[in-house]
Parts: C-alpha cells; sequence; structure tokens
C-alpha cells in the first residue's frame, strides 16, 4: 500500500480548473466595489482585460 507522504507532490499550491477560476472572477466583477475590481485587475492580463470591460462599461455624465 503506497502511502500518501511517498507519492510526489507536484506543488503545495492548491490548482483549480480554469473555468471555475473565470467563474468566480466573472461574479466579482459583477458584484464588488470599484476598488476591488481594480485588485482584480492586478492579478493577470487577462483579469486586468475583465476587470476593465467592468469598470468602464458605463459613463456617467454630470451637469
Amino acid at each position: 500500500m503506497t502511502d500518501i507522504a511517498d507519492t510526489p507532490q507536484i506543488s503545495d499550491a492548491l490548482v483549480l480548473p480554469l473555468e471555475v477560476v473565470e467563474a468566480v472572477m466573472d461574479i466579482a466583477v459583477a458584484t464588488l466595489d470599484p476598488p476591488w475590481i481594480s485588485s482584480i485587475a492586478l492579478l493577470s492580463h487577462y483579469f486586468r482585460i475583465l476587470a476593465n470591460i467592468t469598470a468602464f462599461s458605463s459613463v456617467n455624465l454630470v451637469d
């Protein structure tokens, strides 16, 4: 019987499927305040594009 300690470990980091990460980010940028969306933009190039689309998708003009 093989012990878990004997199996090679690729990484200590948790690896999630990309689809799960994208779903979480879609929900996050749709529900969070602008400062938090800016923080999401710092994660990667893809998430920066996603965050910027959300942040700049509407413009409020004030007289």
